[in-house]
Protein backbone atom coordinates (compact mmCIF):
# COMPACT_ATOMS: atom_id res chain seq x y z
CA UNK A 1 0.00 0.00 0.00
CA UNK A 2 1.05 3.52 -0.97
CA UNK A 3 1.36 5.26 2.36
CA UNK A 4 0.66 8.91 0.63
CA UNK A 5 -2.58 7.77 0.37
CA UNK A 6 -3.78 6.76 4.41
CA UNK A 7 -5.73 9.72 5.90
CA UNK A 8 -3.11 8.90 8.90
CA UNK A 9 -1.13 11.70 6.38
CA UNK A 10 -3.41 14.81 6.60
CA UNK A 11 -2.45 16.81 9.00
CA UNK A 12 -4.07 18.94 11.42
CA UNK A 13 -3.36 22.41 12.78
CA UNK A 14 -3.35 20.76 16.17
CA UNK A 15 -0.76 17.80 14.59
CA UNK A 16 1.26 20.61 13.12
CA UNK A 17 1.42 22.55 16.16
CA UNK A 18 2.37 19.15 17.97
CA UNK A 19 5.45 18.42 15.75
CA UNK A 20 6.60 22.14 15.45
CA UNK A 21 6.58 22.79 19.22
CA UNK A 22 9.77 20.17 19.03
CA UNK A 23 11.90 22.45 16.96
CA UNK A 24 13.00 26.26 18.86
CA UNK A 25 13.08 27.87 15.79
CA UNK A 26 9.88 26.38 14.06
CA UNK A 27 7.99 27.45 17.09
CA UNK A 28 9.72 30.78 17.36
CA UNK A 29 8.79 31.83 13.94
CA UNK A 30 5.28 30.52 13.22
CA UNK A 31 4.94 32.76 17.28
CA UNK A 32 3.98 29.69 19.14
CA UNK A 33 1.83 27.93 16.79
CA UNK A 34 -0.24 31.28 16.23
CA UNK A 35 0.41 31.51 13.09
CA UNK A 36 -0.50 28.20 11.77
CA UNK A 37 -4.52 30.04 10.50
CA UNK A 38 -7.01 29.51 7.48
CA UNK A 39 -5.87 31.76 4.52
CA UNK A 40 -8.13 34.76 5.88
CA UNK A 41 -6.28 35.00 9.30
CA UNK A 42 -2.76 36.37 7.44
CA UNK A 43 -1.92 39.47 8.57
CA UNK A 44 -3.97 38.93 12.29
CA UNK A 45 -0.70 39.36 13.98
CA UNK A 46 2.71 41.88 13.55
CA UNK A 47 5.64 41.07 12.18
CA UNK A 48 7.73 40.79 15.06
CA UNK A 49 10.75 39.18 14.62
CA UNK A 50 13.03 38.66 11.53
CA UNK A 51 11.81 35.48 9.97
CA UNK A 52 8.68 34.92 10.44
CA UNK A 53 6.62 32.40 9.13
CA UNK A 54 2.67 31.74 8.48
CA UNK A 55 1.91 27.90 8.30
CA UNK A 56 -1.37 28.46 5.85
CA UNK A 57 -4.79 26.32 5.32
CA UNK A 58 -6.48 27.08 1.82
CA UNK A 59 -9.82 26.46 3.76
CA UNK A 60 -11.79 29.04 5.78
CA UNK A 61 -12.74 26.31 8.05
CA UNK A 62 -11.89 22.94 8.35
CA UNK A 63 -8.86 20.96 6.23
CA UNK A 64 -7.91 22.30 3.09
CA UNK A 65 -4.23 22.05 1.74
CA UNK A 66 -1.33 23.80 3.66
CA UNK A 67 0.89 26.02 2.35
CA UNK A 68 4.23 28.11 4.02
CA UNK A 69 4.41 31.54 3.80
CA UNK A 70 7.95 33.06 4.66
CA UNK A 71 8.23 36.88 5.40
CA UNK A 72 11.71 38.15 6.11
CA UNK A 73 11.59 41.26 7.63
CA UNK A 74 15.19 42.73 6.97
CA UNK A 75 15.09 42.38 3.21
CA UNK A 76 11.33 43.41 2.77
CA UNK A 77 11.21 39.71 1.20
CA UNK A 78 8.26 36.72 1.37
CA UNK A 79 8.12 32.93 -0.16
CA UNK A 80 5.21 31.43 -1.02
CA UNK A 81 5.94 27.61 -0.84
CA UNK A 82 2.86 25.48 -2.15
CA UNK A 83 3.94 21.53 -2.38
CA UNK A 84 1.32 20.83 -5.21
CA UNK A 85 2.38 24.11 -6.93
CA UNK A 86 -1.21 24.93 -7.55
CA UNK A 87 -2.34 27.61 -5.77
CA UNK A 88 -2.32 30.15 -9.23
CA UNK A 89 -5.03 27.26 -10.38
CA UNK A 90 -6.87 25.45 -7.33
CA UNK A 91 -6.64 28.54 -4.53
CA UNK A 92 -6.20 31.93 -6.51
CA UNK A 93 -8.63 33.68 -3.68
CA UNK A 94 -6.03 32.26 -1.16
CA UNK A 95 -3.08 33.73 -3.45
CA UNK A 96 -4.83 37.43 -3.60
CA UNK A 97 -5.34 36.91 -0.04
CA UNK A 98 -1.56 37.06 -0.17
CA UNK A 99 -0.75 39.04 -2.40
CA UNK A 100 -2.79 42.18 -0.79
CA UNK A 101 -1.16 41.07 2.57
CA UNK A 102 2.35 41.35 1.22
CA UNK A 103 2.13 44.43 -0.58
CA UNK A 104 0.42 46.18 2.53
CA UNK A 105 3.52 45.12 3.75
CA UNK A 106 5.53 46.48 1.03
CA UNK A 107 7.15 43.08 0.98
CA UNK A 108 8.34 41.22 -2.66
CA UNK A 109 6.54 38.01 -2.73
CA UNK A 110 8.39 35.14 -4.37
CA UNK A 111 6.32 32.15 -5.25
CA UNK A 112 8.53 28.93 -5.40
CA UNK A 113 8.01 27.06 -8.78
CA UNK A 114 8.39 23.93 -7.98
CA UNK A 115 6.05 20.58 -6.75
CA UNK A 116 7.59 18.56 -4.13
CA UNK A 117 3.95 16.62 -3.70
CA UNK A 118 2.57 13.96 -5.29
CA UNK A 119 -0.58 14.73 -6.94
CA UNK A 120 -2.56 12.12 -4.92
CA UNK A 121 -0.28 12.56 -1.51
CA UNK A 122 -2.23 13.93 1.52
CA UNK A 123 1.12 14.80 3.12
CA UNK A 124 1.48 18.48 2.56
CA UNK A 125 1.50 19.41 6.39
CA UNK A 126 4.82 17.66 6.11
CA UNK A 127 5.99 19.62 3.56
CA UNK A 128 5.29 22.60 4.88
CA UNK A 129 7.31 21.39 8.50
CA UNK A 130 10.38 20.51 5.81
CA UNK A 131 10.12 23.60 3.99
CA UNK A 132 10.07 25.84 7.54
CA UNK A 133 13.25 23.93 8.63
CA UNK A 134 14.76 24.09 5.98
CA UNK A 135 14.31 28.40 5.90
CA UNK A 136 15.86 28.39 9.02
CA UNK A 137 19.53 28.06 7.79
CA UNK A 138 18.92 29.43 4.59
CA UNK A 139 18.18 32.79 3.17
CA UNK A 140 15.36 33.26 0.30
CA UNK A 141 18.54 32.82 -2.45
CA UNK A 142 19.59 29.60 -0.29
CA UNK A 143 15.74 28.43 -0.64
CA UNK A 144 15.69 29.20 -4.64
CA UNK A 145 19.20 27.10 -4.64
CA UNK A 146 17.91 24.23 -2.96
CA UNK A 147 14.44 24.45 -5.31
CA UNK A 148 17.06 24.21 -8.63
CA UNK A 149 18.51 20.99 -6.44
CA UNK A 150 15.14 19.57 -6.31
CA UNK A 151 14.27 19.87 -9.60
CA UNK A 152 16.66 17.25 -10.47
CA UNK A 153 15.04 14.61 -8.81
CA UNK A 154 11.45 12.80 -8.98
CA UNK A 155 8.54 13.98 -7.36
CA UNK A 156 8.71 10.50 -5.88
CA UNK A 157 12.04 10.74 -4.91
CA UNK A 158 11.42 14.39 -3.16
CA UNK A 159 8.26 13.14 -1.36
CA UNK A 160 10.10 9.93 0.10
CA UNK A 161 12.86 12.24 1.29
CA UNK A 162 11.10 14.90 2.51
CA UNK A 163 8.29 13.03 4.74
CA UNK A 164 11.81 10.53 6.58
CA UNK A 165 13.05 13.81 7.13
CA UNK A 166 10.30 14.92 9.17
CA UNK A 167 10.06 11.96 10.72
CA UNK A 168 13.91 12.20 11.44
CA UNK A 169 14.50 15.89 12.66
CA UNK A 170 10.96 15.45 14.71
CA UNK A 171 11.08 12.57 16.01
CA UNK A 172 8.04 11.00 14.69
CA UNK A 173 7.35 7.33 15.50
Amino acid sequence: MNVFKNKHWITTDTELRNILIKCDQCWKSTLSGNLIVPFNDIGSFPIEQELQAYVINTAEIGLGHWNLLILQKSRKAAVLFDPLNEITIRHPQVLNHIKTYCKSLHFTLHVLDIQTQGDRSKACGFHVIWMLHKCHDLSINGIHNLIKILRNQSILHIETAIVHDVFKMFHIK
